[in-house]
């Protein structure tokens, strides 16, 4: 008769049929997930509000959803992939932006932000040793989240003007950051094994890691500057109108993100669905 896996064999997937969980690692891990997921939808929110202000203002008109849900769902999915590595990125694109922002000696333009912020986190990614992860698999899951978005976008895209009245931002967020969590963990493995097959011909770890750190990074400083700017002079039209759409849509929108990443997450987690962070 074979023993029960241990909780710490490193070899054991983390769902496998033949392992019945302990009684109470069910609620604690629907607990967790749906926290999780929930705080991926308060980074979400923000950024597809601003996203599609940006977008409405260059004149997609309501193509704008499908747009910004794919940059939102492939941003997040980036920073939930990446880990280290996208934490890293958005850490230095907050503290250079913020510092250059609120620092008042001098007035520093958008661009000359997101470059500074680009620089500082391309000398934190060549340091030797970090991180300590490879990141070969992250480009599939920003396809992944990607794919996810634009769907979710697309369906908001068509069905909107259908709709005698503008759909509520808490509506759209719950719907798009659901959706847009369910279809990432339904494809990410099938792109994963796919990148897996090129990386071990390439080997972009390094490239990989310092292309996420740096992007993250110039697109968390550039955030700062549209979220600041109702509030700050020398911004253009389009900037501020960004802004503004934001800040009035927000406290509506984000309860509803938290609120479809929360739901969808503890769902999965409670049908015991296969995650994609071991891939």
């Amino acid at each position: 008769m074979s023993l029960p896996l241990s909780r710490a064999d490193p070899t054991a997937l983390p769902y496998d049929p033949a392992r019945a969980p302990e009684v109470d690692s069910v609620p604690r891990g629907v607990l967790l997930r749906a926290t999780i997921w929930g705080l991926f939808g308060l980074i979400y929110a923000p950024l597809f509000l601003g996203l599609v202000a940006l977008f409405k203002g260059l004149g997609a008109g309501t193509w704008s959803f499908a747009g910004a849900g794919s940059i939102a769902g492939c941003v997040t999915a980036v920073l939930y992939g990446a880990r280290a590595v996208g934490l890293a990125g958005a850490g230095v694109g907050l503290v250079v932006g913020g510092l250059l922002l609120f620092s008042g000696a001098v007035q520093v333009s958008l661009q000359t932000g997101v470059v500074a912020a680009m620089a500082i986190a391309l000398l934190v990614g060549l340091m030797p040793g970090f991180p300590g992860r490879c990141a070969s698999h992250v480009p599939a899951k920003a396809v992944g989240g990607a794919f996810g978005g634009a769907v979710g976008g697309l369906a908001v895209s068509i069905a909107e003007p259908l709709h005698p009245h503008a759909f509520a931002p808490f509506a759209v967020l719950a719907f798009l950051v659901s959706v847009n969590g369910v279809l990432y963990v339904s494809s990410v493995p099938r792109l994963a094994r796919l990148a897996g097959c090129l990386s071990r011909r390439t080997g972009p770890c390094n490239l990989v890691e310092l292309a996420v750190i740096v992007i993250m990074a110039g697109f968390t400083a550039g955030s700062m500057w549209v979220v600041s700017g109702p509030w700050l002079g020398g911004m253009t039209d389009l900037v501020r109108t960004t802004g503004d759409a934001i800040v009035q849509q927000a406290p509506a929108a984000i309860p509803g993100a938290i609120y479809g990443g929360a739901l969808a997450g503890a769902l999965l987690e409670l049908f015991r669905f296969r995650w994609v962070h071991d891939v």
